[in-house]
């Protein structure tokens, strides 16, 4: 996952900076997060019932 993150990183610096592709870096990881973090708790709960 982090080599992908870095990958997309790469793609984005070329056009827009470093800076726009770290910000872009952090909102993609804190969606990546929220969505790992739903699935997490669906998996518990799957298992609790």
């Amino acid at each position: 996952m982090e080599l992908e993150l870095k990958r997309i990183g790469q793609l984005i610096a070329p056009w827009g900076g470093t800076r726009t592709s770290v910000e872009f870096f952090r909102k993609y990881r804190e969606a990546f997060e929220k969505v790992e973090s739903k699935v997490h708790s669906l998996e518990s709960f799957e298992i609790s019932k």
